[in-house]
Formats: C-alpha cells, structure tokens, sequence
C-alpha cells in the first residue's frame, strides 16, 4: 500500500543525515507533468511533517492524517500540468508555506472522497499561470480555497478580511458532482462565525462568488451537481469577472438566484458592468425562481447574450424583465424547455410605458417545449419586431392564445404541409389563434434537421415532439437556420 512517493523518512534514518534532510528542499527540476490515480492510500507527496519516530509521540489519527499532499519541502518549478484522480486518503492538497508551481497552467481533480478543499491562501498567490480547473467527484469539499482556515492558522485575520484574491490567468472552471460545496471561499463566515450564526439559511445564502475574488480573464463557468449552491454571483463578484463570455449551471437542486443584485441601487455612485456573458444555459434546476432577484438595468448589462438556453426550472414564470429584453441586441438563440410554471417570456415592469417597441434584431430561433402555463411571449401591450427570425417551433404550450397582445412585426412564414408543399401564412398571431380555433395546439415545428439546435443543446432527452406536428418555418428558403 502506497502511503508517499518520496520516502525520505527512511532514507534519512539510514544514513544518518535526519538533520539535513528536515532542512533541504527537494526539487524536481524538469517535471512538466504529474498524474496520479487510483492509490487509495497515498498520504502526500513526501511525508516530512511526520517520520516513524514522530509517529510514536503523536497519536491523534485526525493530526497524522491532516498533512497536506504537497508540504514546502519539495518543489516542482516547471509542472505545468497536475491531475489526481482516487486518492481517498488527502484532505489537503498544499500546505500554507508551498512556494513552488508558479509554472502550473491546468488542475484537474477527480473523486477524492475526503478533500476538504483545493487552494490555500498561500498557494494561490503562486498559481499566476494557472489557466483550467477542473474538479469532480468530491463529496466532502465545502469550498476551494481554504481562506478561513488560512487566516487562523497564520494570525492574519484582519489582513484576509481586506485582501482581494485574484486568479489572474484562469479561463476555465468547471466543478462537477460536489453535493456539499458552498462557496468559492467561505469569507463571510468562518468557523468561530458559525457558531454565533446559527440561522442554517442565512449560513446557505452566502454566493458562490463574492466580492473576495477576482477572475480578470475567466471565460468559462460551469456548475454541475453542486447542490449546496444557492445563489452564484453577488453583484460586487460581477465586477471581477469582466471576461466571462460562457456560464452554465445543471442540476443544482437548491438554486434559487443566479445574480443576486439585491442591496445595489441605481445612481451616481453604481458604475454599471457590462458583463460580456454570450451563452447561458441554465438546465434542471427545481428551486431556481429568479434569474436576477431585482432588475439589473442600471447594475449590470447582458447586452452580448447571443445563446439563452433554459431546461427544466419549474418556478420560473417569467425569463427576461422588458428592460433586459431591450438590450438584447445580440441575441440569436432562445430555446426554453419544460419550464412548468413559465407564463410569459417577456414580464412587463411596474412602472414604465407599455406602448415602445422592443426589438430582437439577431433573433434567428425560438424555441418553446413543453411549456404547459404559457400563455403568451408577453402579457403586456408591447410591440414586438423581430426582423431575423427564420425558424419558431411552439411544441406542447397548451394555454397559448396568441403570440404578443401588442403587434408583432417578423417575415412572412410558411406551414409545412407536406414533403413538396409549403403554404404561405399572414403572421405568427393570426396563425395561433387560427389554429386554437380548431382545437389544436397553438403552434409547433420541426423539420427533422436540427443540427444547428443539437449542437447548442446536447442534453435533447426532453425534446418530446408530438406525433401532431404542424411545421411552419419562416424566411421562405431555409438553411437550417445559420446558427
């Protein structure tokens, strides 16, 4: 059973040079890569802290087992690319005083079931190159960086409080089946904290991401299986993530935000962020009610959306605010999917004029399934012109009476009828109400090539398409929609 890798305990026992070895650092000059997997009883890299002599004075199995894998003893300065896989018997992967890995560019971490966590305080302040973490399978992590215990173990409690922490280099963070994962960094309360905070909600409240993190060049987010999230951003962390161009969240089963811009007032003192946010897939997420819990016009702007993916969020009754659905210049995918309690698209705001005209001049596809409290894209009196649109398909929205209440402006369409035939139609109200007054379902599409869906959305499990299908298609010759 291996238990390390480098047994300098015993080798120093040997020759009689324990005293050197306590204060040599061993490096590995040439090392690039480092894959460990499947050694269940692996303990750490290099077990300095404790040799068999040390063993027989401390007895305590929880202070033997909480040496991190990697201690300041042995460096790797040029590893570029780390990845462990079933190793159970870790709960730390650095110690606090680790210099070494300023190289590292990717972290991959699988099915280690008693790692507590990945990053200290410490070690983070050397990862200036790291580029892609990926962590999976590890049920027992609460947070990826260790700030609270950090600043217990060093006395530096004041200073953690105001430090920002920055991951300069990452693009990519991708966590993956972590059921008792909370936040990023649990900043807000630490341990003694929690024992005056006794309010198991608001201890759960706290965001993924607060203000104590930066991600300067972050493009890809995605968060599966984590479900002790609740909320992901706060709206100080959007500051700090000015490059996320893609986000996805699945499977989260106590989301219930996922911008929490609660406590942030519109005026001279909030800069509004312009998030560069291009695709959002939110998919199979029971609890989530809001996307943002209060209207971000004036707090951050979403105007780069081009993909909005939503699957199975059954307390949404509505997707975009009209002040958001403005601002959507760019927008070319719309599919929603299996949304139980989703009325409208579109939510009209409690104060503001009902007569303007909100335009979707990108809009390509739309796409609504299985959507059975729709009534309609909007409740409210607005005009809607959509001047790009090529492909609508409206599968299963038995309570959809009309389109939009105000007009609507989009090219002619055209129903399928048969292999060779298409006829021309007036317009997509006309054609619903037409079709609810024959006692069908009001509208729905497909023409069997959907290569430019399937690729935006390869979880297509729910796509239950009716045997009833009636096809229409706008734009008169259709290429499978250039998505």
């Amino acid at each position: 059973m291996m238990e390390e890798i480098l047994a300098t305990g015993e080798t120093t026992k040997k020759n009689g040079q324990e005293g050197e070895s306590n204060n040599a650092i061993i490096t590995f000059p040439q090392l690039k890569t480092l894959r460990l997997v499947e050694l269940p009883h692996l303990k750490s890299f290099y077990s300095s802290r404790f040799k068999k002599e040390d063993e027989e004075i401390v007895k305590d199995k929880d202070i033997l087992q909480a040496q991190p894998f990697f201690d300041h003893k042995v460096a790797f300065p040029s590893l570029k690319s780390f990845t462990i896989s079933y190793l159970d018997s870790i709960i730390e992967i650095w110690d606090n005083q680790s210099e070494s890995f300023s190289q590292l560019r990717t972290l991959n971490v699988y099915c280690c079931d008693n790692l507590r966590n990945v990053f200290s305080l410490s070690i983070v302040k050397n990862l200036v190159l790291l580029q892609e973490v990926e962590i999976k399978r590890c049920p027992e992590m609460e947070e990826l960086l260790a700030i609270g215990e950090t600043t217990k173990k060093n006395g530096q409690e004041g200073e953690s409080d105001n430090t920002i922490i920055t991951f300069p280099r990452l693009k990519t963070l991708k966590l993956v089946k972590l059921p008792n994962l909370k936040s990023f960094c649990s900043s807000r309360f630490k341990k003694e904290d929690k024992q005056i905070v006794k309010d198991k909600d608001i201890l759960q409240a706290q965001p993924f991401f607060n203000h104590k993190v930066g991600f300067p060049v972050l493009e890809e987010l995605h968060l599966t299986h984590c479900d002790n999230v609740t909320i992901v951003f706060s709206a100080n962390s959007l500051q700090r993530l000015q490059n996320l161009g893609k986000f996805g969240v699945k499977n989260c089963n106590q989301m219930r935000v996922v911008f929490d811009l609660e406590g942030l007032n519109v005026g001279k003192q909030q800069v509004e962020v312009q998030l560069p946010l291009r695709v959002l897939k939110l998919t199979k997420l029971p609890t989530l009610n809001c996307i943002w819990n209060k209207d971000p016009k004036g707090i951050v702007s979403f105007q780069r959306l081009k993909t909005v993916i939503i699957q199975k969020c059954g307390l949404l009754k509505s997707l975009f605010t009209s002040s958001v659905a403005r601002i959507l210049e760019q927008l070319q995918l719309l599919v929603i999917i299996s949304c139980t309690l989703l009325e409208e698209i579109v939510a009209r705001e409690e104060s503001g004029e009902v007569t303007d005209e909100i335009i979707f001049p990108q809009l390509k596809c739309l796409i609504l399934v299985n959507l059975r409290n729709l009534t309609c894209f909007c409740r409210a009196n607005y005009g809607f012109n959509m001047p790009s649109l090529r492909r609508v398909e409206l599968v299963n929205c038995p309570k959809m009476q009309t389109f939009t209440f105000g007009q609507l402006s989009m090219p002619n369409i055209k129903k399928y009828a048969d292999e060779n035939q298409w006829v021309q139609e007036e317009g997509l109200n006309k054609y619903i109400k037409q079709q609810v007054r024959k006692g069908k379902e009001a509208l729905t599409l497909t023409d069997g090539n959907n290569d430019d869906i399937s690729s935006a959305d390869n979880d297509s499990s729910d796509n239950e398409y009716d045997s009833n299908i009636t096809r229409v298609w706008s734009g008169g010759d259709d290429d499978g929609g250039g998505l």
